[in-house]
């Protein structure tokens, strides 16, 4: 009768403490919700693009074109912080799971903030073109290696598509406006420290950046021509300061791992769909010394390969855990009349595929010299070195290579085809590539010089004269020996390009923008 009673207490005790294990889970599960929002100004208009993010998180979204957003799946407590260029931030902490109605002031400091516009400056609150702006506060908030990339989500209007991943970062199409023309060129001009730039974004050093400016209607084709005509990007380094030096060092290490990668069969289930299909479409009957015809569509590779039990997994030997680190020191000071910045600049980057690899070496120096009230120089000065040498493994033929094919010969080597399969194509080892000597290293010096003067007898009445030279040197080599599938094929292949250009421009600029700015003072 005991040993009864002590098993319904146990019994009820643990009923109830199930129950509780289901009150928790079933508590805790509540304390997600998905949340609704609309963002608009003050005067009620919806803002699109504005960036709503989850602190302390990757989780974040856009407004749409009504100003309306949605997040799923929202911890209570969370902190949410919704923001827009040319607006004050706002940080709102969720609660409930309640439809938000969220209104973001104009800051007015930011209106009175100088912008670039064409040839001269002017303030953002007079401005009657369309203009976005970006500051380095915002470009060090997102450390990139390539600065495109850290104005994904920052700029209205400016659409950047990431079109592939590599080393750095360059697989990317810029667009303001959308595209214009069906078989010209649709990219916009961009304009680094007054001089045309038609290069990578990834040989511009972020750190370096000052401010962006994006043109975006029709007064950038009234300022540059028909140059402009997809829209400006106005790109302005740093400058000294004066009375004071400001020694900066910053570096930063990231790690990127190839996600959402197609699920691809393993031998097993390769040599099933293949056996079932050719099975289905065969035309030669069985034979006692052939029972199953069907299996001369394998390749003896293949057939080895299944006997032995062994499969190769392509998209895992062909993409690894990509590194970035970047180095970036930087000196920027003044004294009386003389103001400089000076930075060096180390990037080295390992993408997520193997062998793709990107370094840049970046010096720059920027001085200004005011000789006297009405005279100033200035210079603006980028040296650079671009290395991307090596060669990486193949995507495309790691996803359309079978299972059954062979990386490695006994030895360690690759092979030179995975199979013996008729067609190239499919027949070529994806990772062979590695084999490849690659050299391509490109150096590049842009420089700006500048000469100002302020006639004293003509008030307002100012002269500037530009000077830009670029000049570009590239070296290429590239070698497929005979431990490559090309080159065994062609008893070695060797590649060259070398290269150098130059490209000159001079402005003569007279304007009476210094008086201009003065009025807007008064």
């Amino acid at each position: 009768m005991k040993t009864r009673q002590k098993s319904r207490d146990a019994s009820g005790i643990l009923l109830v403490c199930l129950m509780w294990m289901l009150s928790l889970s079933s508590s805790l599960h509540a304390q997600t919700w998905n949340i609704n929002g609309n963002v608009t100004d003050e005067q009620g208009e919806p803002i699109i693009g504005a960036n709503v993010v989850i602190q302390g998180t990757g989780t974040g979204t856009i407004t749409d074109v009504e100003g309306n957003f949605k997040l799923a799946s929202v911890t209570k407590g969370a902190v949410m912080e919704i923001s827009f260029i040319g607006y004050i931030s706002k940080t709102l902490q969720v609660k409930d799971a309640s439809s938000l109605k969220i209104v973001l002031k104009e800051d007015n400091q930011a209106l009175d903030e100088v912008v670039v516009v064409g040839y001269g400056v002017q303030r953002k609150s007079d401005l009657t073109g369309s203009v976005a702006s970006v500051n380095s506060d915002v470009l060090e908030s997102r450390p990139q290696a390539n600065l495109i990339q850290s104005l994904q989500g920052a700029v209205p209007g400016l659409n950047i598509s990431v079109t592939g991943s590599n080393a750095e970062g360059s697989s990317t199409t810029t667009r303001i406006r959308g595209n214009n023309s069906i078989t010209a060129d649709n990219k916009p001009l961009v304009i680094l420290d007054g001089i045309p730039f038609d290069g990578p974004w990834s040989e511009i050093n972020p750190n370096d950046v000052e401010s962006i400016e994006v043109l975006k209607d029709a007064s950038s084709a009234a300022i540059y021509g028909a140059r402009g005509s997809n829209g400006v990007i106005l790109i302005t380094s740093k400058r000294g300061k004066k009375d004071r030096l400001t020694v900066s060092y910053d570096t930063y290490v990231t790690i990127d791992q190839p996600i959402n990668l197609p699920r691809m069969m393993n031998g097993k289930e390769f040599y099933k769909y293949k056996s079932e299909a050719f099975k289905a479409t065969n035309t030669t009957p069985p034979t006692e010394e052939n029972p199953e015809p069907w299996l001369d569509n394998f390749t003896p590779t293949e057939l080895a390969m299944y006997a032995a039990g062994q499969s190769t997994d392509w998209m895992k030997l062909a993409t690894q855990t990509g590194i970035k680190q970047q180095h970036n020191l930087s000196f920027r000071g003044g004294a009386n009349k003389t103001s400089y910045f000076i930075s060096l600049n180390y990037t080295d980057v390992k993408g997520t595929a193997v062998g793709n690899e990107f370094k840049r070496y970046n010096v720059r120096f920027n001085l200004d010299q005011e000789f006297n009230s009405w005279l100033k120089f200035s210079t603006t000065t980028q040296l650079g070195r671009y290395d991307r040498s090596g060669s990486s493994a193949s995507f495309w033929r790691a996803i359309k290579q079978v299972p059954l094919g062979r990386a490695y010969n006994e030895d360690g080597s690759l092979t030179l085809s995975a199979t013996e399969d008729s067609s190239s194509a499919f027949s070529i080892n994806p990772l062979g590539s590695l084999n490849n000597k690659t050299k391509d290293i490109r150096a590049k010096v842009i420089t700006n010089n500048v000469l100002e003067v302020k006639f004293p007898f003509i008030k307002g009445l100012s002269y500037k004269l530009n000077t830009g030279f670029t000049y570009q040197n590239s070296s290429y080599k590239n070698y497929q020996g005979l431990d490559t599938y090309e080159g065994a094929s062609a008893n070695g292949v060797l590649n060259t390009d070398d290269w150098h250009s130059e490209e000159w421009i001079l402005e003569n600029i007279i304007a009476e923008f210094n008086l201009q700015m003065q009025q807007n003072s008064d």
